[in-house]
């Protein structure tokens, strides 16, 4: 399960439309030698144009925020996803599989090989998976050395 994490680009986004809308203001106050410090801008342009760039700084940080969540939230899946991958695939294959040279049977478990019972025909172990269906057919080069 993911863990509860402090809204770090949230607030960093807040924080840097905080920080422009203090620095446009004493830019305003030293540039331009207003007589103090204007936070609230008495031009309706300035203050239009101060309150837009802050809301899209701000905007900019609600949306990182969430696009990492996202990501953090699908690269967990992934990883789980992954895992269930590497577990199925164990299933399937039967992990260590013994087959005879002679006969071609099979033994998919490594502690039965001396056991005469545990060793059946490759058919069997495919159809005893389930998850496999198969059929007997004769490939291009067998059919053809008739």
């Amino acid at each position: 399960m993911l863990t509860k994490r402090k809204p770090k680009y949230l607030l960093l986004g807040l924080g840097l439309a905080v920080a422009y809308w203090l620095f446009d203001s004493s830019v305003h106050y030293l540039a331009f030698h207003d007589d103090q410090i204007e936070l609230i801008p008495s031009d309706a342009n300035e203050l239009w144009m101060r309150a837009l760039v802050v809301f899209l700084v701000a905007s900019f940080g609600v949306y990182t925020e969430f696009s990492v969540r996202r990501l953090r939230r699908l690269s967990a899946e992934k990883a789980i996803l992954e895992l269930d991958l590497e577990d199925a695939l164990k299933i399937i294959l039967g992990g260590d599989m013994a087959i005879c040279s002679d006969c071609r049977k099979v033994c998919a478990s490594r502690n039965l090989r001396h056991d005469q019972r545990a060793w059946r025909t490759i058919e069997d172990h495919i159809s005893s998976l389930a998850v496999l269906k198969y059929g007997h057919s004769r490939c291009p080069d067998c059919e053809g050395s008739e």
